[in-house]
């Protein structure tokens, strides 16, 4: 387990100054934000859909990369749960991602509030996304035939969910044009 803490520890410092799984969650949020994320929808079907829509994907995401990072910590430590610092390491930095679209979820609402308007119902699910998540992630870590199981399909998925973001982005800016 030597070298392996040298590849692992700048990874999760930088993804946590960078906030590239951040970002990526939140790219994620596209096809809802296209669907009617926007405030003055709040209470209608539309409205609903969108904050469905941007549970699942921000969650479809957020475990994606929980499973991989989970999958790195059980290679680095042979799924030898004995290894409590790294496996607490891996638990937080499998988390990371989503607790920290939840933080910048909430400095966006404060200090950019008319994209918040647009995107209300994306930050209506990032709560429920964020439990998800780590109830998921700690079925990965103590039922390993569970990640095991799923992650082609996580990996298929989160790769789906890009492609829907993409397709929503080139929706959107034609709207705009």
């Amino acid at each position: 387990m030597s070298w392996y803490w040298y590849i692992l520890i700048p990874v999760i410092l930088a993804a946590t100054f960078v906030g590239v799984p951040s970002m990526l969650i939140g790219f994620a949020n596209t096809p809802a934000v296209l669907i009617g994320a926007n405030a003055t929808f709040r209470g209608t079907g539309r409205y609903k859909l969108a904050t469905l829509v941007a549970f699942l994907l921000q969650s479809i995401v957020a475990i994606t990369l929980s499973a991989l990072i989970i999958t790195y910590t059980r290679y680095m430590t042979s799924g030898n749960l004995g290894y409590i610092f790294a496996w607490v390491l891996g638990v937080i930095a499998a988390i990371y991602p989503m607790w920290q679209t939840s933080s910048r979820a909430r400095h966006e609402r404060l200090a950019e509030p008319d994209a918040y308007v647009a995107k209300a119902a994306t930050h209506t699910a990032i709560p429920f996304a964020l439990i998800v998540t780590v109830i998921v992630t700690l079925f990965f870590v103590f039922r390993p035939v569970i990640l095991d199981a799923l992650f082609y399909w996580l990996l298929v998925l989160s790769g789906l969910v890009y492609l829907w973001s993409i397709i929503s982005i080139v929706a959107i800016a034609r709207r705009q044009y």
